[in-house]
């Protein structure tokens, strides 16, 4: 592997890692209650939002190899 691609591979897996901490953070801040709010996208809770997010990340990372 060359230079080049080491690198672009590092950058990636910052920006990764970066997301996951922003997520974590996010989810650290909320309170039970915000879970079970209605969210901006009808039909769903903030907790329904982001349990299909985390299950996202989840997915990538399966199938991403």
């Amino acid at each position: 592997m060359n230079a080049e691609k080491i690198s672009k591979k590092e950058e990636i897996l910052f920006e990764l890692d970066t997301a996951r901490a922003e997520f974590q953070v996010l989810l650290n801040s909320l309170s039970e209650r915000d879970f079970q709010k209605q969210s901006l996208n009808p039909g769903w809770t903030n907790g329904e939002i982001l349990a299909h997010v985390t299950f996202g990340f989840i997915i990538i990372n399966v199938l991403l190899p």
